[in-house]
């Protein structure tokens, strides 16, 4: 037979399953370790992207870092110095606090206490952070200032943030700007949930001075909207004009989120000057420049919209239906709803309801006195609804369709109306009635034109917007292959950074 004297083949051995490497859950520690190789090699390679990847991990960081943990980092990290004995103070304060407030109930005689789970180990010894740059005690600051912020504890989220400011002044590198930048803005918001927010104004003045001798373009950016903020909360609407009218925003700056919220504080000015046109494109570009994730800046574009939506009424348009079907804001946009199908249907009663149940409300998103506004938009919405309806109608049933006082009142509204060009009819004063002339066919008229250059500028907008967002690679040097190999030690970093295998974290410090 054939294949009796060959030998047999082997049947294929079956694989043995290569054990897969399981990824550690991301930690508190763990990330914040990586945070500060990034912000030690930023500083060396001189490259300040690595220092604002690091800044973007404080948001993940914030919702889970613990006193405990915080505490252990400050004083592994920090060299002994004053600054670190007034954090670790007030940290410590804190940690006895929640201790006293989370301690269990005494138990009966002869009943055992269960037994605790022992902590899990810290990951860190002090020969990690053998060297420690100023960047990184700043970092530490700003995260204990957040902490103190989140927990509401905002005497500690003061004196902190005093503490971190007068820290990083103390300094005269470059390389702190963007650290300085968070430390500041930590400072407002300490200062504003404290109520003091005035206090800081001259501060903030000389540091936006400062941020623009130095070129800083993350200072000046961050300075002025914190300025600009301070003003529009207590109303300083003419101080606020005037600090813009002197002033540029930095045009080189890459970050998109400072530009967001410059523009919709312009928006928000613009809309008390009465330019709502302009403040409707500002507000509008601020919520498209804002970051579109679900749970991302969600409180800033609920602002936003809000103040686009009474913006877009009071220039006469109504909002898009799709504006308050966005799943993540449509309950907090039920009021302002309720508001647009007031004015759309011009009822007069529906909306001063509206106005009266919501009243708090408006007032704590700063849209109240333009909302009053709009009741002159909610009588001319009645009108046009009247005049299309009825061919003539008395001034008496037109005051109480509009829910007016008297017929004199109609009479004075509808005159008004007609000169304004609102609606095309005309009044017979002896016999007390509104007589509508016949509806002009609207492509007869500019509306068109109108509406066509509006979507034109909007393209064009859009088009000059993304050209300036462009990035250009830098010219090529003769070390190209020094910057090879420093891009190729980056591209590790960030593999780390973003990998976060098992072992200890800061092998590499």
């Amino acid at each position: 037979m054939k294949g009796e004297g060959k030998d047999a083949e082997k049947e294929p051995e079956p694989k043995v399953a290569e054990d897969k490497k399981i990824k550690p859950p991301r930690t508190f520690a763990g990330d914040l370790g990586i945070s500060l190789e990034l912000i030690h090699n930023g500083i060396v390679t001189k490259e300040v992207r690595l220092v604002n990847r690091a800044l973007r991990n404080i948001s993940w960081q914030r919702r889970r870092m613990g006193v405990a943990d915080l505490l252990k980092m400050v004083k592994l990290v920090l060299k002994n110095t004053p600054y670190k004995e007034r954090l670790v103070g007030m940290l410590e304060g804190q940690q006895q606090s929640e201790d006293v407030e989370m301690a269990p109930p005494p138990l009966p005689n002869g009943v055992a206490a269960p037994s605790s789970h022992s902590p899990s180990p810290f990951p860190f010894h002090e020969h990690h952070f053998d060297i420690i740059m100023p960047e990184c005690e700043i970092y530490l600051g700003i995260l204990v200032v957040t902490h103190f912020v989140d927990k509401k504890l905002t005497q500690k989220a003061v004196s902190g943030a005093d503490l971190v400011v007068s820290r990083a002044k103390s300094y005269n590198r470059r390389s702190l700007d963007p650290l300085t930048a968070r430390a500041y803005f930590c400072l407002s918001r300490a200062y504003e949930l404290d109520g003091r927010l005035s206090e800081i104004r001259e501060d903030l003045m000389a540091a936006y001075r400062t941020a623009s001798l130095h070129h800083d373009l993350v200072g000046q950016a961050t300075q002025l909207n914190l300025l600009l903020r301070n003003y529009l909360a207590y109303n300083l609407y003419e101080m606020a004009l005037k600090l813009v009218s002197k002033t540029t925003f930095p045009e080189n700056l890459r970050s998109s989120a400072q530009y967001a919220r410059y523009l919709f504080y312009i928006g928000r000015i613009k809309a008390v000057q009465l330019e709502y046109s302009d403040a409707h494109g500002k507000l509008t570009t601020a919520i498209r420049k804002a970051p579109q994730g679900p749970k991302t800046a969600r409180g800033f574009r609920l602002a936003a919209t809000k103040m686009a939506i009474v913006v877009e009424l009071l220039m006469g348009d109504i909002p898009d239906r799709s504006t308050f079907n966005q799943e993540e804001l449509k309950k907090s946009l039920s009021a302002y709803e309720a508001i647009v199908q007031a004015v759309r249907t011009g009822d007069l009663h529906s909306f001063k309801n509206v106005m009266d149940s919501n009243e708090d409300l408006f007032k704590r998103d700063g849209t109240l006195f333009l909302i009053r506004r709009l009741q002159s938009n909610v009588i001319k919405a009645g009108l046009r609804l009247i005049n299309l309806s009825y061919s003539r109608i008395s001034l008496a049933d037109v005051a109480m369709k509009l829910g007016l006082d008297s017929a004199a009142d109609a009479e004075g509204i509808v005159g008004k109306a007609i000169l304004d060009g609102v609606i095309e009819a005309s009044i017979d004063h002896d016999k007390q009635y509104v007589q509508s002339k016949a509806n002009t066919d609207v492509y007869a008229s500019d509306e068109p034109l109108k509406a066509f250059h509006k979507r034109v500028y909007f393209c064009l907008q859009l088009h000059n917007d993304a050209v300036k967002a462009m990035q250009y690679p830098d010219e090529k040097t003769d070390d190209a292959e020094e910057a090879e190999i420093r891009r190729q030690r980056e591209k590790e970093i960030l593999a780390q950074a973003g990998e976060e295998e098992g072992g200890d974290d800061m092998d590499f410090f």
